[in-house]
């Protein structure tokens, strides 16, 4: 229909649908006559389909009966109307939940693509939708379909590969413990095109992980690139390919929080490069700071904001960008007390306010024994 692919992503819920920008009740249900208004009406195969009022009864499967492919439709035509199109080449990428997803993909995938094309009506406006692909993920992808492979180019116009380039050469940089030079920096530049570009033209689409990257510099004809694979080969075939897989991690809250103090000190740069793309770093210890640097890449200058400074001051790391930080808040102040998270603080507060609680009880208690004193 058009260039450019529109990626829709859904998670589907016994309870609620949701897409990027829509959350309504998982409930359809056939009319029996043409309504009189169409707010929240479907119309599909010449019948009327009333949507978000009682929720759906709970089956075995999603894919039991027509109900999750209607919604589907309602779903894309929301998306389709918040983007100002009617008319789209579309890619869904469908959340199910976790414990359902290995069971379910296959058969779901089947059930969303039968029809390629397909023309609905919603709320009184015409859609027509080409169906180029549908993928099943673990919920919660609904939120971030829009980095996912579809939006991928041959001519990479948004950049997206070369920043994926730039990643991987800081990631085998740490991995091989050493500087990278030409060479092997354009091998890695290299490989890390072929495999993205390769996903673009594929309509087939996957998220890469570690040994995808690996196989293709085994196939390159220079000896520098087995020398890159073999430092990778702990991370991708050996004890430690723990990150060699697809996420099942729900990232679907207000925050996601990584432990890596038990990731052992091959594993913990890695982890921090791979979750550095925004960092605050906080006050640190010297031999901290300097670990710190090594693995995200601060300067000594912007190390003073972080080593062994006041409460308050930081860097923030975005990217390329470092901007160092000096918000420090008075102690006598509301702001300073809702902010504050310094634990001894804290429990001096309470052992404070425990001290004065006590202390009004006994006031209290004597001023009553000196008044029944005085009436006896």
């Amino acid at each position: 229909m058009n260039n450019s692919i529109e990626i829709i992503g859904i998670d589907y819920g016994w309870s609620q649908m949701k897409t990027s920008n829509y959350c309504f009740n998982t409930s359809i249900k056939e009319l029996p006559n043409v309504p009189a208004f169409t707010d929240n009406v479907l119309q599909y195969d010449n019948r009327h389909f009333a949507v978000g009022d009682e929720r759906l009864e709970v089956l075995d499967s999603k894919v039991e009966n027509e109900n999750f492919y209607l919604l589907t439709l309602v779903a894309m035509a929301k998306e389709m109307k918040s983007r100002g199109i009617k008319e789209a080449d579309i890619a869904l990428a469908v959340g199910l939940p976790l414990t359902r997803f290995s069971a379910e993909r296959k058969p779901f995938i089947e059930y969303l693509s039968k029809n390629e094309f397909v023309a609905f009506t919603f709320e009184n406006d015409l859609y027509r939708a080409h169906i180029m692909n549908v993928s099943v993920f673990p919920q919660c992808y609904a939120a971030i379909a829009g980095m996912l492979p579809w939006n991928l180019d041959q001519n990479d116009t948004k950049g997206w590969v070369r920043e994926k380039g730039e990643f991987m050469l800081g990631l085998c940089e740490q991995c091989i413990g050493d500087s990278l030079n030409s060479r092997k920096k354009s091998i890695i530049d290299r490989c890390v095109r072929k495999m993205y570009i390769d996903i673009a033209r594929s309509r087939e689409k996957y998220i890469p992980v570690m040994s995808d990257f690996y196989d293709i510099l085994m196939a390159q004809p220079e000896e520098e690139a087995k020398d890159i694979a073999l430092s990778l080969e702990l991370f991708v075939n050996g004890s430690l390919n723990i990150f060699n897989h697809q996420t099942n991690v729900d990232v679907d809250n207000r925050f996601t929080v990584y432990g890596i103090r038990d990731l052992g000190t091959e594993l913990s740069p890695i982890t921090m490069l791979a979750n550095s793309e925004f960092v605050a770093l906080l006050k640190q210890a010297n031999t901290d700071s300097s670990k710190m640097a090594e693995v995200i890449g601060v300067s000594d200058a912007q190390l003073r904001f972080v080593t062994n400074n006041q409460s308050g001051m930081g860097l923030l790391k975005c990217g390329n960008v470092v901007i160092p930080f000096d918000n420090q808040i008075r102690k006598d102040t509301s702001l300073y007390k809702l902010y504050n998270t310094n634990l001894h603080e804290k429990i001096s507060e309470m052992k404070e306010k425990e001290k004065q609680k006590i202390h009004s009880i006994i006031v209290t208690l004597m001023v009553k024994s000196y008044q029944m004193s005085k009436d006896v």
